[in-house]
Order: C-alpha cells, then structure tokens, then sequence
C-alpha cells in the first residue's frame, strides 16, 4: 500500500458545519497530523473518534519532521490545521511538497475557510482579493506591508490578534484615513460580528476585542499620505533643544524606520524609500 495525504478542512467555530467526508476520512486514517493536538483531540472526541495523534507544526524540529514524513509512505494520514483549511495559514505546505516530491496521492477535503467567509460576508468587492496571512508583529513591518496595499488595489484580507488590532487600526488611520475596513470575529458562531467604517471610526467605537480576527481593508487607488520632511522635522526637534541622537531616536519611533536610514536621509536631499525592512 502506497501513502496517501489528505488535507482537510475543519470547523472555524461551529461544529455543525462538520461534513460527512471529514468524518469518514478522520475514521479512516492511520494517522492524524494536526497543528495543535489539544484542539484537534476535542472535534475527535466530539466525534467519538480515537486514532493516533501527532502534532506537526511550525516548530517541529528537523528529526520529528521527518518521522512524519517517513509515516506516509505506507499509510493514509490525514493533516487539520486548527480550524478552516489547512495548509493556507499553518505549516501543511511543507508535508505537500514532500508528498508530491515522493509522489504520492494527495486529496483535499473543502470546508470552511475564515478568510472567505469574511469576505463573503465583508461587502468590499471580492474580485480580485487576496489573502496575506497574519499581519507582521512588529509596527515597522506592518508598515512596509501596508505601504504595499495601494499598488496591489484589492481587497487585502489579514488575521489578526486581538492583542494588536488596536495597533494595527492606527497605522492604517495614519496611511488611509478614508479607506474602508472591516473587522470580523466570532465567525460562525453565536456571537459573529463584521466591525465596518474607517479604521479611525473602528478605533472610536468602544469594542473589547477578543477572539479570532479577520481584517479586511478595501482596494486603495491612492498612495498613502506622503511621510513628512525629515530634515524640517529634524531641525525642529534640534530647536527646541534634543540633541542629535535624541532628535533621530524621536524621528525613527514617528516615521517607523530605523534611526540608521534617518541618519542617511538627512545627509541626502531625497527621502529614502522605506520599501526595504526598516526594524531598528
């Protein structure tokens, strides 16, 4: 018997979403791949379902991927990622490319899909649209990739964490004050909520936020507003008595690039571009 992967898609918070083909692949594989065991053991034991259980994830180190590899030479497993499809956002790309690298059978499982439910549901135009994954972390990397969104002028759909949409809402206020957004949570379940207005509007509504996040941002045909003079910010800084280095400091945390391009920016009389990383 030759190794078979099937990719399959999962609830996103309503367990009657649930198809029938899901169930019959969980029953009849040999082996379960999942991002997170904790999560995937409770919809097998919604189901009634015991089958072995590996974890295989974006920390999994070299040895234990490779044991996963190994076990599908000669056996059906199938990998979940924690809800919705697997593979988009979670580490699945790589046991398919290893799968199609040995050539073996490779199935999918549709089913819902956080990113195209809020589209759906978003009422920004969902032709052409593209989904790029978690927002950065870091406020400078989240500001190279918006600066990004007006040449691609398309719905750009994100996750986000609820720890830093408040962050992430700012940002967008200081590039694209006019620009539609929207904040869905709680897809599927009893409490689901699509957040709409500007970010600015968004960030004045009083919202605890908690949960999942999809963040939806309409297309943007202009640029984002032009970044201020740094030279004349700079002077000012000097004039009302910061050193230099306190005035660069100052200049790298408003404008989001790192005090090294600063420091170059004002011995050239053109602004760099901050296409490049600038984390500090």
């Amino acid at each position: 018997m030759s190794g078979r992967l099937i990719l399959a898609a999962t609830p996103i918070g309503n367990l009657g979403d649930i198809s029938q083909r899901l169930v019959s692949a969980l029953q009849n594989a040999d082996i379960i791949y999942a991002e997170d065991t904790r999560h995937t053991r409770k919809l097998l034991n919604h189901l009634s379902i015991k089958k072995p259980l590996r974890s295989f994830h974006e920390h999994s180190s070299p040895h234990s991927r490779q044991k996963s590899f190994d076990l599908m030479l000669q056996q059906e497993v199938v990998f979940v990622s924690d809800a919705g499809m697997p593979v988009i956002a979670d580490p699945g790309y790589a046991l398919v490319q290893w799968a199609l690298e040995k050539e073996l059978a490779i199935d999918v499982i549709p089913g819902p899909s956080a990113s195209i439910t809020a589209l759906v549901i978003s009422g920004l135009p969902p032709t052409p649209h593209t989904f790029m994954g978690f927002m950065p972390r870091s406020r400078n990397a989240r500001m190279e990739i918006m600066r990004r969104l007006p040449v691609l002028n398309m719905t750009c759909i994100f996750f986000e964490s609820p720890h830093r949409i408040r962050h992430t809402l700012s940002q967008l206020a200081e590039l694209f004050a006019e620009t539609q957004i929207v904040v869905c949570r709680e897809l599927t379940k009893i409490h689901q909520e699509c957040i709409r207005g500007t970010a600015t509007a968004i960030l004045n509504r009083d919202i605890i936020w908690r949960g999942e996040l999809v963040l939806l941002i309409a297309p943007i045909e202009n640029s984002p507003q032009e970044r201020p003079n740094t030279q004349a910010i700079y002077q000012s800084y000097r004039d009302s008595g910061l050193s230099h280095s306190q005035a660069v400091k100052t200049l790298s945390q408003k404008l989001s690039i790192s005090k090294r391009r600063i420091q170059a920016e004002l011995q050239s009389p053109e602004p760099i571009s901050t296409s490049n990383n600038d984390d500090p």
